[in-house]
């Protein structure tokens, strides 16, 4: 990509170069012109006194081919004696030359070299291109904070490939500290100048509110104007606004057109979406085969999302025959890109292995490089791991820890075995009254287990006020869920006053779960 881009650029330049050399029909009639633009020969001759403006000319000539054969070689003589004698675009070019290998040997040092001496003229394209270098360690080592300091030389001047990059620098916090609100300042200037990708990031900031206030409309004008210049991400950005009708009225089937758009010119993430849309049947039919297809092409392009999803064909058999085996594969592909969804998978997986000793090593291995993620499933497992020794030495304090992760993210299970931990003491001290809490918490989300173990501690006063009729609500709740409960139910109404039972009639499960949380 880069070194298109600097081609691209050599070649404006060469055009620029050549606006004032005639054509070699004849020579022209006009005394002014003829005075004003000098024949090729003439230029040779004024090269040869040590022109050095003729000296850029004539190698440049040699480089695109025009009036004389091209002959880089040539060419890159002529840029020396220009450049020796402090042509800046003359700099500039040979610095190219030897960044590239492109008629001459390549030398990362003395390309930095001859950037150096340009960007020291102020000539913007070389002030990038030094940025560019000082940030990817060629020649030198590598040195962001400087990279940021030319590109900002740069684009003070107003050159657009250097507003982009200053933009991304503010917004990743490379060589300066992090600052969206910055990044959007330059994406707009490159943006207002045509630079395409500027167009999209400027769109993307203000489609997700990242560094400026979300605005649907500007972010569709503007991955309109990427689109123009055929930037693909701002064409899937329009399928995805059209899917949520965001600044688009809400359309399945335009969605999908921009998505294909996209994903026929390989945008992986425009694959993995239209996977999702044939699969779901969102704006087309549902078809499984087609789902596994587009998967696989963004699968194959290392689309972590895709690789999982694709695993989960394998793993059900949905468009695909089952295959554990290949749905390892995926699961594992994803997971080296710290997807924790497929992590997680991936280790359960593994604690299906017909072997123990390694698989269930490997699935904690793996559930806890997705609970440090954030996966509630995951850190709830590995606490599981830890209580029974799977994979893990047994360790209580640490599967409590685990626990105790999950139930602040409302993971329903941790919540009830860290209420199990709270009340029996077991990895962590004794607290009937922390139990019962979590316990509410988890019947909250209607877990079973959790109700009853909440209405036997009604039952005994463990943790919070003996209450029959409260211990008596929860089961009946439970009872509605589970055939268990129902039994208990019965037990427990043999053992109540018609007094109890009509007080427990006017309660619900949320006013029993409230005494509980708000006392």
């Amino acid at each position: 990509m880069e070194t298109m881009f600097r081609k691209l650029l050599l070649v404006s330049l060469t055009a620029l170069a050549f606006t004032s050399l005639p054509t070699l029909a004849g020579p022209s009639t006009n005394p002014a012109v003829q005075s004003e633009t000098p024949s090729f020969e003439q230029l040779s001759q004024q090269a040869q006194q040590g022109n050095r403006d003729a000296a850029y000319q004539i190698g440049t000539a040699y480089w695109q081919g025009k009036h004389v054969p091209q002959d880089m070689g040539q060419a890159i003589q002529w840029w020396q004696k220009a450049a020796g004698k402090g042509h800046p675009i003359a700099q500039f070019l040979l610095g190219s030359a030897y960044h590239d290998g492109n008629g001459i040997e390549k030398d990362a040092q003395k390309s930095l070299q001859w950037y150096r001496k340009s960007a020291r003229q102020s000539y913007a394209p070389a002030q990038y291109y030094l940025g560019q270098s000082l940030f990817n360690g060629e020649g030198i080592p590598a040195d962001a904070k400087q990279a940021v300091s030319w590109w900002q030389k740069s684009a003070a001047q107003g050159y657009t490939p250097a507003q982009y990059r200053l933009g991304n620098a503010f917004y990743f916090g490379e060589g300066v500290k992090r600052n969206p609100e910055a990044a959007i300042e330059w994406w707009a200037k490159a943006a207002e100048q045509g630079n395409g990708w500027a167009q999209h990031h400027l769109g993307a900031a203000y489609y997700y509110g990242e560094g400026i206030v979300k605005d649907y409309a500007k972010a569709i004008t503007w991955f309109g104007k990427a689109v123009e210049q055929g930037n693909i991400d701002a064409g899937y950005h329009i399928g995805l606004a059209y899917q949520g009708g965001h600044g688009l009225p809400h359309n399945n089937a335009k969605a999908i057109e921009w998505l294909t758009w996209a994903a026929e010119q390989g945008h992986s993430g425009a694959q993995n979406r239209l996977g999702i849309a044939y699969s779901q049947g969102q704006g087309v039919s549902q078809d499984s085969h087609a789902a596994i297809q587009w998967w696989t092409k963004a699968a194959e392009q290392g689309y972590a999302e895709a690789q999982r999803r694709l695993g989960n064909a394998y793993f059900f058999g949905e468009g695909v025959l089952q295959d554990r085996e290949k749905a390892a594969f995926w699961y594992g592909e994803a997971s080296q890109q710290s997807d924790a969804p497929a992590q997680f998978n991936l280790a359960f997986l593994y604690g299906q292995s017909n072997h123990p000793d390694t698989g269930n090593s490997a699935a904690a291995d793996l559930y806890r490089q997705a609970a440090v993620q954030g996966n509630a499933q995951a850190q709830f497992n590995l606490g599981l791991a830890y209580y029974n020794g799977k994979g893990v030495p047994k360790d209580h304090q640490k599967a409590v820890g685990w626990w105790h992760t999950a139930a602040q993210q409302g993971h329903g299970k941790a919540q009830f075995f860290l209420g199990l931990a709270c009340m029996g003491g077991e990895g962590t001290e004794r607290n009937p009254r922390l139990g019962a809490i979590w316990f509410a918490k988890a019947a909250q989300q209607g877990n079973v287990l959790a109700m009853l173990s909440l209405a036997n501690a009604f039952q005994e006063g463990n943790g919070v006020n003996a209450s029959t009729v409260n211990a008596y609500v929860l089961v009946r709740e439970a009872a509605g869920i589970d055939q268990d409960a129902r039994r208990l139910l019965k037990a427990l109404q043999q053992t109540m006053n018609e007094q109890q039972l009509a007080k427990a009639g006017r309660l619900t499960l949320t006013d029993v779960l409230d005494q509980v949380l708000k006392s």
